[in-house]
């Protein structure tokens, strides 16, 4: 699904067939809808022994190959609805048909979108069962359901917009993105003034540009435009207060951006310790978070974490640096922590 968030690192090297390309690899990175329970179900396997092949079919397939191709499908078929859409509006924008055979291609397509609309409903709801068995929350579920069928920058640019929503309403109601139990910590970087500047700026074209221009329906168009420019830089201002970093159930969460998170297990921070944040930058290996402050908190893992990339996709790395005002005031509450030792 254009994601990895599972890595299979092989003891010695194995011939891959993948289409028409071929070749030997240690490393194999995959995507599952619950990581946890798939590397639960690897690693039981691997202590199970090996298991005998599947008897193949008559079309010379194992058994289980019908659900594969059915996947397939679903993740070419999830960018159809998308170019009918875009097709209907460009058909009808460019005058190219009349108005009768533009309502009969209207007709045409919102069928195939509703049939569309049935099947990936479908799939929508087995995902969330499946999801709702392995564990997770319903607000999870639902996400990881719904975000695993859209194409990737379909669900980044929704997850853009449900997330500047969701951090305005936590302000305006005194409330952060912290869990039950959650232990601050430290202070992460201020946002600095050029977001909060930016909000007001836009916020008061958008309620003077009616005013100043009139009330065409391009003036106001723009003026809903410019809101909701103000409504993004606001919710980058308060982003910093609204989702601090924290420490819960024996893990490190750590929250950048609009909607970027990661969970840290404290079993596997081999050491910690406080840098100067000015210099720090990611690297193949080393992962460093948005923000600026005078100190970072840099955490060494025993094994790879995966953490964020583009468009969705994430990479593993043994060393997260993060910027607070006091570092060593987090790091004491790592060490303090009951759930794991940080060194």
């Amino acid at each position: 699904m254009s994601a990895t968030n599972v890595v299979l690192r092989l003891r010695g090297p194995v011939r891959l067939e993948a289409g028409r390309a071929t070749g030997s690899v240690r490393e194999i990175r995959i995507h599952a809808a619950d990581p946890g329970a798939a590397v639960r179900a690897v690693r039981g396997a691997l202590a199970a022994g090996p298991v005998p092949p599947r008897a193949p079919t008559a079309g010379g397939r194992p058994s289980g190959g019908r659900g594969s191709r059915r996947v397939r499908w679903l993740r070419r078929g999830r960018w159809a609805g998308l170019s009918v859409l875009l097709a209907e509006v460009v058909l009808v924008a460019a005058g190219v048909l009349d108005w009768r055979i533009a309502a009969g291609v209207l007709a045409v397509t919102e069928g195939t979108l509703a049939v569309l609309g049935l099947v990936f409903g479908a799939a929508l709801v087995r995902g969330y069962r499946q999801l709702r068995g392995g564990g997770l929350g319903r607000r999870a579920a639902v996400g990881g359901a719904f975000f695993s069928l859209v194409p990737p920058p379909v669900a980044q640019a929704v997850r853009q917009e449900l997330s500047v929503w969701g951090i305005l309403a936590r302000a305006v109601t005194f409330h952060t993105e912290q869990g039950p139990g959650e232990i601050p910590l430290g202070r992460g970087p201020g946002p600095g003034w050029a977001p909060a500047a930016g909000a007001v700026v836009l916020a008061a074209g958008a309620a003077g540009l009616p005013a100043w221009l009139g009330m065409a329906p391009v003036i106001l168009a723009g003026a809903l435009v410019l809101l909701y420019a103000a409504a993004a830089a606001a919710a980058w201002a308060v982003a910093g207060r609204v989702r601090p970093h924290g420490v819960r159930g024996g893990c490190v969460v750590l929250r950048w951006g609009l909607h970027h998170m990661v969970e840290i297990p404290l079993a596997v921070v081999e050491r910690s310790g406080v840098a100067d944040s000015a210099g720090q930058r990611s690297s193949g290996s080393r992962f460093v978070l948005p923000g600026r402050a005078a100190g970072a908190l840099v955490l060494h893992l025993g094994s790879p974490v995966e953490v964020p990339a583009r468009m969705g996709a994430s990479r593993p790395v043994t060393a997260i640096t993060v910027p607070l005002r006091d570092a060593a005031a987090a790091r004491t509450t790592l060490l303090d922590h009951p759930a794991g030792e940080p060194r």
